[in-house]
């Protein structure tokens, strides 16, 4: 019995060996766990603020960018508005000039009709040997004629300067 007693008293320190032994093993292994658990929360923790970092990156990105298709947007508008104001522009003065070049061929037709009754009226005053008739038209013709041919090229420059605006718009 105390060689049994013996026995079990050897086998119990084996198995306490054993056991510490596995304690140890598992106090290692627990440690490790903890190292591998605090790795982690520091990966995660890091993974945390850099996701939160990139995204406020990106979301000052998208709003850099939402800020510069604004001022496009408006930049563009402002151009459109510039552009329909040309066109308005360009449209009166081309309705300026058609008048105008109306005008001077009314004007041109006036002074036709004029030289004609001058004429007329001269061939008449030949006929008739009026005199004082032929003094008054040879003063008044030449006044006249003159007063038409500056008006005329004012309307010719006026109108050659509206084609040229209108060939640069």
């Amino acid at each position: 019995m105390e060689a049994e007693l013996c026995s079990l008293h050897n086998r119990l320190e084996e198995k306490e060996e054993q056991l510490q032994a596995s304690t140890s093993t598992a106090e290692q292994y627990v440690k490790e766990l903890d190292n591998v658990r605090n790795q982690l929360s520091v990966a995660q923790a890091t993974a945390d603020m850099s996701a939160a970092a990139s995204a406020q990156s990106a979301q000052q990105q998208c709003s850099a960018l939402l800020r510069e298709v604004d001022e496009k947007n408006t930049s563009l508008k402002e151009h459109e508005d510039n552009v329909n104001k040309l066109g308005e522009q360009l449209d009166i003065l081309q309705k300026d000039l058609q008048a105008r070049v109306s005008s001077q061929k009314q004007l041109k037709d006036e002074v036709l009709r004029i030289e004609q009754e001058i004429v007329g009226a001269l061939s008449n005053a030949r006929y008739n040997k009026d005199c004082e008739l032929r003094k008054i038209l040879e003063e008044v013709s030449p006044k006249n004629f003159e007063k038409i041919n500056k008006h005329l090229r004012a309307k010719d420059e006026e109108i050659a300067r509206l084609r040229d605006e209108i060939g640069i718009m």
